[in-house]
């Protein structure tokens, strides 16, 4: 019976080890890729590069604002939680930002696409 349980608990561990390199292979491609997106959208759209640079740069404020709460919440509610709820505010605000259509969504988009990052 204890290895059946530690069987059941090994590949718990397997999955979710796979799930979260998944799930931040994810998180580190929309983090790198969109400094190479945002130059057919800016001329699609026809933003300016200060307004590309406002995009860019409310991503990293967002970022940055959530370090610290992010890990008081880790310590409140647990490690696998707060990741959990990570990914799933990253996979919604990418998908969002799929069908932006103006610059004032891009760039909140982008910066709740940072607070889930941070």
């Amino acid at each position: 019976m204890a290895t059946v349980i530690g069987k059941t608990s090994r590949s718990s561990e397997t999955m979710l080890i796979t799930s979260l390199m998944a799930g931040y292979s994810m998180v580190y491609m929309d983090k790198s890729m969109i400094s190479t997106a945002i130059i057919p959208i800016a001329s699609q759209f026809h933003f300016s590069s200060g307004r590309t640079g406002l995009m860019m740069s409310l991503f990293f404020l967002g970022y940055s604002l959530m370090q610290i709460p992010s890990g008081w919440l880790a310590d409140r509610f647990g490690s696998k939680r707060v990741l959990m709820a990570s990914l799933f505010i990253i996979a919604c605000f990418s998908y969002l930002f799929g069908i932006a259509n103006g610059l004032l969504f891009f760039i909140v988009v982008r910066f709740c696409a940072g607070v889930g990052h941070g």
